[in-house]
């Protein structure tokens, strides 16, 4: 539900899902590393400070020309918003890469099926993880 004060769009709105949330801490983790601000990173993409703060905060949905423009401006390739770093435990590279290589043949049901159980399960360990930040 989204809310709004008078005169006012998309004042406070909850996140539009897991993916949402994987792309925007992406964008904050690259922008960071490359020391920008998020007003530096509005200039270079052309949407407001106010824009980039919510789509870090997975608080507002993209097109994919921003995302491109995001790309573009922090020099990484799209595809970098979504698979894991080089920090990443050398498990969690080597499942992304098995999953990449079965999603390749798989139909598109198959694909809709198991995108539909990854976001179930990001939903399920972002609540434990604010869970147990929580306490």
């Amino acid at each position: 539900m989204e809310v709004q004060a008078a005169g006012a769009h998309n004042v406070c709105m909850p996140p539009k899902g897991p993916l949402h949330l994987v792309f925007g801490e992406a964008v904050r983790k690259w922008r960071q590393e490359r020391g920008f601000s998020q007003e530096r990173l509005a200039e270079l993409v052309g949407l407001s400070t106010s824009m980039v703060g919510m789509i870090e905060r997975g608080e507002k949905n993209t097109t994919l020309e921003i995302a491109q423009r995001l790309s573009d401006a922090l020099s990484v390739e799209v595809r970098d918003f979504f698979v894991a770093s080089e920090e990443d435990p050398a498990s969690h590279r080597r499942v992304l890469l098995a999953v990449a290589e079965v999603l390749k043949e798989a139909p598109e049901p198959e694909i809709e099926f198991f995108t539909q159980f990854c976001e179930l399960f990001l939903e399920r360990l972002l609540n434990a993880h604010d869970r147990q930040s929580a306490t």
